[in-house]
């Protein structure tokens, strides 16, 4: 019996080595050693080396910012135990948090930490089994290295390791009769599409691709394969704690996110276009080596072979270039990866060789990457030890936990004032900043979306503003800064925008942070006002609202285009839509069925700074099918606003060449101080002035901002909100508090309100936006 069993795992780590083509009979010196495990044992200890070497995790502790919002959030769904389809929905599934490994929590926490060792493992194996069957084991390891270097993403490991195994299946001329090969491929096409949407479906495809070679062969083939994926999707979505209920609601939200991710998030960047041609020349230089490798194949083999190819390369050019941004990065790395997944012959050997340097060399010409922080083995080694205490060791993890905790809270600098708000309700943060409720040790409950720039059709937009009317948090912290790819901060998710503002009231207000509270609905029955058809390139007018206290918003219903279609299925739209509203915004069509919120009365008892008493007369596309209608509409909401004018004005006047500020007399020059007025809004029975202005010589925000009704003084102010809009490309530090907002009594009709910042007794007056009213 011990015996039969010894054979059967001889058979079965035979079978193994064969799959990753390593041979079980290895040579050492003058021994030669016949036991498969050995092979195995050689490749698993190389392989773990290599992992370590090129770890690809850069740090697990907690930070704050954009990515890492996203990715504390799906750490904190899954120690909290938010079901997806109800309560989150997003670009990665209910184990997105494995690639994404943060202590948030010791459970999600050493699981993801768990995950990355395992899966940068198998990876790393994989690669060194086919890169050593043509260049040999030192050769193999050496590129293995070179290979794993590169900008990888953890939450695309298996969807490397599918085009590995999808090559090996094609190239064999005679396959292997393992009937678990197709469940293990089904489970972990499934496993992926939980981790993250758009790599489960290239996972799938990839494998439908090759299942017909496999038991039982051709359609029965597929169906076993179809078959597993569903069956473990539906397993690991039990065994994640999801109902099974909301499966479907999240298969076809999840529909929504990858259909619609490319209108929605395409940006272009100039800059950048020289990654975008490293690629095309990557791309050809593969082309140039393969089809003769494709071609010495039976025709059975290499059409299949062929498409594999094709839809791991578009899967990434989509990945790497429909956002031009660090993005490029991930085509580097997995096509640098990809190309040590054909058993290449004679002079191609080399040029692949040539592929994986070049991958090497586009990825150190971005901004993001240099040569010495790409090879990097032994601080790669040191950040890999140091994580793997952090995972295990609580009491370096609590340190370090608590470091990050007081760092956050520092650069997050949420008034205490409004944290007493907060403490004791259920809080969503908006836009996007989710590390405050990390950082702060609030009570969570966000909104579906998770991030507002994720509504990328009107069906994620409609969902996540019915969730918020639902069951929306009792709190809601809102962080005023810049928008993904200059949008417009309402036209991010229109339909959520507006729910936000009918169903919470404003409880407080600086330049930086707004707390509102969860209340009735303010809003009433809304009535259209007007249609009109607009075209692009052309101002569209934008009617004023019947009563002063209605909000005035448009819906845009644009011509169906199959070329437009096209052009996003195959690449990004080119050129990208925009809207000009004073400024140039980035536009995405897919939400301008709205509602886009164009006029905001001062009974939302919004802060200026956070879009309160706004309102543009005109606007105008660019870059859209033509003609297209647009439907006013006017909506009541009732409410009022805590802002007051000073009950003794300042003292100071204005004449031509100086103005006066307390008794201290300014020299008027132009080019002095820089600054806008953003906002400029009757509020009731006031004024208010909004904007930024700063002071280039120091550099830094301007002393202070005056504003002047005809030639007496009516505000004075220091600058001191947060504008990260302004210190974008500059100095955080001495830009970051350059907002102003002055509120005064509101001017007679045709009183002319005349804005300037001054500081060391000279004074600049600031930019005026077109359609200013107090001109």
């Amino acid at each position: 019996m011990l015996v039969g069993h010894h054979g059967l795992l001889r058979r079965s780590l035979t079978g193994v080595l064969k799959l990753f083509a390593i041979p079980a009979h290895v040579s050492k010196a003058s021994i030669a050693v016949r036991h498969p495990a050995y092979g195995l044992a050689r490749l698993l200890a190389s392989a773990l080396l290599v992992a370590l070497v090129t770890w690809e995790v850069p740090e697990i502790v907690p930070r704050i910012g954009f990515d890492t919002s996203w990715q504390l959030a799906l750490n904190l769904a899954a120690d909290h135990g938010l079901d997806y389809g109800r309560d989150i929905v997003f670009t990665y599934g209910p184990l997105g948090f494995l690639s994404q490994p943060l202590m948030v929590s010791v459970l999600t926490g050493a699981a993801g930490f768990a995950y990355a060792l395992v899966a940068q493992i198998v990876l790393a194996a994989v690669v060194l089994a086919a890169s050593s069957r043509v260049y040999g084991w030192l050769g193999g390891t050496l590129l293995t290295f070179l290979a794993l270097s590169l900008p990888l993403l953890l939450s695309d490991v298996v969807a490397y390791v599918a085009f590995f195994a999808a090559v090996w299946l094609l190239e064999q001329d005679d396959p292997p009769g393992a009937h678990w090969l197709l469940p293990l491929f089904g489970a972990a096409a499934a496993f992926e599409l939980l981790v993250k949407l758009n790599g489960g479906i290239l996972c799938l495809v990839l494998f439908a691709l090759v299942a017909w070679r496999l038991p039982p062969r051709r359609a029965r083939a597929e169906l076993v394969l179809a078959a597993s994926f569903a069956g473990s999707v539906f397993l690991l979505w039990l065994a994640t704690g999801n109902p099974p209920a909301a499966l479907p609601g999240w298969l076809k939200d999840s529909r929504h996110i990858v259909s619609g991710y490319t209108d929605a998030v395409a940006s272009d960047a100039p800059g950048r276009r020289s990654a975008l041609v490293y690629a095309v020349l990557f791309l050809v230089a593969v082309a140039v080596f393969l089809v003769p490798r494709l071609r010495s194949l039976p025709r059975s083999r290499w059409v299949p072979l062929l498409l594999v190819a094709v839809v791991y390369a578009f899967a990434y050019i989509k990945a790497g270039f429909v956002r031009e941004d660090l993005h490029a990065l991930n085509f580097f790395g997995g096509l640098g990866v990809g190309v040590l997944a054909f058993a290449w012959r004679g002079v191609a050997r080399w040029a692949a060789v040539g592929l994986v340097v070049g991958a090497a060399a586009a990825t150190v010409t971005t901004p993001e990457v240099s040569l010495r922080s790409l090879y990097q083995p032994v601080a790669h080694l040191r950040v890999a030890v140091t994580e793997a205490r952090d995972a295990v060791d609580d009491g370096n993890r609590t340190r370090d936990e608590a470091a990050a905790r007081s760092l956050a809270r520092s650069q997050l600098a949420v008034p205490a004032g409004d944290l007493r708000l907060l403490r004791g309700h259920t809080v969503d943060v908006v836009p996007y900043e989710t590390s405050t409720i990390w950082a702060y040790r609030l009570r969570w409950r966000p909104e579906p979306l998770l991030q507002w720039y994720t509504a990328f059709d009107a069906h994620l937009d409609r969902m996540n503003a019915s969730a918020l009317v639902r069951h929306g948090a009792e709190r809601i912290l809102r962080q005023r800064g810049p928008t993904v790819d200059a949008k417009v901060a309402a036209f991010e998710a229109p339909a959520t925008y507006l729910a936000f503002v009918c169903h919470y009231r404003e409880l407080a207000a600086d330049g930086s942070w707004e707390v509102l509270a969860r209340t009735h609905n303010r809003c009433r029955r809304p009535q259209v006002i007007g249609t009109v058809e607009g075209q692009a390139g052309k101002p569209v007018a934008v009617p004023h609202a019947p009563r002063a206290d209605e909000i005035i918003y448009a819906r845009i219903r644009f011509p169906g285009s199959v070329v437009d279609r096209l052009e996003s299925l195959l690449f990004k739209p080119l050129p990208l839509p925009t809207i000009q509203l004073g400024g140039t915004f980035r536009f995405v069509p897919a939400t301008a069925g709205g509602p886009l919120v164009l006029r905001m009365p001062a009974s939302a008892g919004l802060s200026p700074l956070f879009g309160g008493f706004s309102g543009y007369d005109w606007f105008q596309l660019g870059h859209v099918p033509s003609p297209f209608t647009v439907e006013f509409t006017a909506q009541p909401i009732h409410g009022s606003t805590a802002l007051a004018a000073p009950r003794t004005p300042p003292a100071g006047r204005l004449t031509g060449s100086e103005l006066v500020v307390r008794g201290r007399r300014y020299r008027v020059a132009r080019g002095a101080f820089q600054g806008w007025v953003d906002d400029a809004e009757p509020a009731g029975r006031v004024g208010v002035l909004a904007g930024w202005a700063v002071d280039p010589r120091v550099p830094g925000p301007a002393p202070l901002v005056a504003a002047f009704v005809g030639d007496r003084l009516a505000a004075v102010s220091r600058p001191s909100e947060a504008r990260p809009d302004v210190a974008q490309g500059l100095s955080v530090s001495a830009f970051g508090t350059a907002g102003y907002s002055l509120v005064f009594p509101l001017p007679p009709a045709g009183q002319h309100v005349r804005v300037f910042a001054l500081g060391s007794g000279t004074a600049s007056e600031l930019t005026y936006p077109s359609g200013y009213r107090w001109r």
